[in-house]
């Protein structure tokens, strides 16, 4: 039995494409988001291991930090993914850096942010909001730098979550978003096939990242209680209010 499993996983091992990746050197990225949390820390890891990165972030502060974080071959960018101005105006700015017929190996798709609380308390305007970073500022990133992935037969990773495969109480708005996330991710995987453009889906659970601010989820969840009819309080009751108190004690 144990030449049988050997003999298999010998075979798997010398017919199977491999997946290492090398010449970090020369390879480019962009990463989305990275002021705090997850998009940060890929860039500072990426640029440890050698690579070009493009550190796309939507303060100066965080633009500032993360230069002076890691060594040159980091470029800061400034970048509200929910403005095409700015987006379109970082392209120009990558083109400028990246080397003639040199294109991005990676755009990493990781801007965005959630507010719980049930559907029904959230304004038409809230939902657009939490769209247009997590979802259409996606859609827009992509589109733009698309032609550098091409360039480089590279790859486009997109963050959706756990939520964009399940939806549970509370998460609807962020939920939208995020199989909104997956069908796009398909989409683009099926019709950038002919360029070898590879399209990967990320989907984290819970992890305690700054996107996961339980001040600042309970001040949006009790700030959208405020904003409620008389009607729907009386709806909803004390119990989902007190749920604001529950979100802070569970986080």
């Amino acid at each position: 039995v144990i030449a049988v499993l050997f003999v298999a996983w010998l075979s798997l091992k010398l017919l199977l494409p491999t997946r290492r990746v090398g010449d970090y050197h020369n390879k480019y990225v962009l990463v989305t988001g990275c002021d705090s949390g997850f998009g940060r820390g890929l860039v500072i890891r990426l640029d440890g291991m050698g690579f070009h990165v493009f550190g796309a972030c939507l303060t100066q502060q965080g633009k500032r930090d993360l230069e002076q974080t890691c060594s040159k071959r980091t470029v800061g960018l400034l970048m509200d993914v929910t403005s095409h101005e700015q987006i379109v105006e970082a392209f120009e700015q990558v083109k400028r850096v990246l080397p003639s017929g040199t294109g991005l190996w990676a755009v990493y798709n990781n801007a965005g942010f959630m507010t719980l609380a049930p559907l029904e308390w959230f304004p038409l305007d809230d939902y657009k909001r939490m769209a247009d970073v997590n979802l259409w500022g996606l859609v827009d990133v992509t589109k733009t730098f698309l032609p550098l992935v091409k360039m480089a037969r590279g790859r486009v990773v997109n963050v959706s979550s756990i939520a964009g495969i399940v939806v549970v109480p509370s998460m609807a708005a962020y939920s939208i978003t995020k199989y909104g996330v997956e069908a796009f991710s398909d989409a683009l995987r099926r019709e950038m096939s002919p360029w070898g453009v590879r399209v990967i889906i990320i989907e984290p659970g819970g992890f305690k990242t700054p996107l996961w601010d339980e001040q600042k989820i309970v001040k949006n969840y009790n700030d959208l209680w405020e904003r409620l009819s008389h009607e729907l309080k009386e709806d909803y009751g004390e119990t989902f209010r007190a749920r604001g108190e529950y979100i802070n004690v569970t986080t």
